[in-house]
């Protein structure tokens, strides 16, 4: 469970040179047949246990924190001389998924942004962290989870910052980690998972903004 996400992204994301779209639409089933099977087979997986209830004006700063941090991350590095080749590999690989039409990269955009980042809640936030949780502390259990979800995004990362780009990949991956396992707090400190999936929305339409714009400041070069 808690490799195959990056598995199947090793494959449609690298090896695939033609339209991966369809295998990675039959990759995210897969995954949520096993995390509904794994949910289902532990039926003993604990309700979140939650710290004390933090108040409703710092649940709301700590779901935006992450987007807000994620918009302004992107916004300084598009300024940087590393920017033009992640922009070069994110148009590629929008053609290769062909999603270089408007209104499919917007569907595309709005399925991942809610309906992904949803299933990816349930897979590592309500089932792999709570089936962590039956055996680790808070932090251990966080760290666990936030490590496993960064390798199928760390996949995506080295793909478009390239091999050479060490700084970005790895202060990208720790940011990840960080982000995930901010969210693995707003879960427990919430008692609910409603907040982690707002601000997980939030992300993805922060990147995916960032990537449309990309694409068209750079699309009449291919």
């Amino acid at each position: 469970m808690a490799l195959y996400p990056t598995i199947a992204a090793l494959y449609y994301y690298l090896y695939l040179d033609y339209n991966p779209l369809p295998f990675y639409v039959i990759s995210k089933i897969v995954q949520l047949i096993i995390a509904i099977w794994v949910f289902l087979r532990f039926r003993g997986l604990p309700r979140v246990k939650s710290f004390n209830k933090i108040s409703v004006s710092l649940t709301i700063t700590s779901t935006v924190f992450p987007p807000l941090l994620l918009f302004l991350a992107i916004l300084v590095f598009s300024y940087t001389q590393s920017w033009e080749n992640v922009q070069r590999a994110i148009v590629e690989k929008i053609y290769l998924f062909s999603l270089h039409n408007w209104y499919i990269y917007f569907v595309f955009a709005t399925v991942i942004s809610f309906l992904h980042s949803f299933m990816e809640e349930f897979y590592w936030r309500i089932v792999f962290f709570n089936l962590l949780r039956n055996s680790f502390t808070f932090l251990k259990s966080s760290f666990f989870s936030s490590l496993f979800f960064s390798l199928h995004h760390l996949v995506v990362i080295i793909e478009l910052a390239g091999d050479n780009n060490y700084f970005v990949v790895a202060l990208a991956w720790v940011a990840i980690i960080l982000g995930f396992s901010w969210w693995n707090w707003l879960y427990v400190a919430t008692g609910s998972i409603v907040y982690p999936w707002v601000s997980h929305i939030l992300c993805d339409k922060v990147i995916f903004i960032f990537g449309w714009f990309a694409f068209l400041s750079m699309y009449s070069s291919f």
